[in-house]
């Protein structure tokens, strides 16, 4: 995935991308969708700006890692309950 960011990560670093896609055809609420990854590439020249992760979603609801995700709001862990 690539990402536009005013500020960007090094290259190499491990990154954790959090984002809401808009409810939309046959799905009636927003997903919240959790990916972990690296930082693959930077972009910095003409007016883009970004990078691109290499990851994966987690089901933050199991606490597994795969192409699950989360529906409305995040689950809470055991700590913050």
């Amino acid at each position: 995935m690539f990402v536009l960011a005013a500020q960007t990560p090094p290259v190499g670093i491990q990154v954790e991308l959090e984002f809401v896609l808009p409810a939309f055809g046959s799905v009636p609420r927003p997903t919240r969708l959790y990916c972990v990854g690296r930082v693959s590439r930077v972009e910095k020249c003409c007016q883009v700006k970004g990078f691109a992760v290499a990851g994966h979603l987690v089901d933050e609801v199991n606490n597994t890692h795969g192409t699950c995700v989360s529906i409305g709001s995040r689950a809470k862990s055991d700590a913050e309950n």
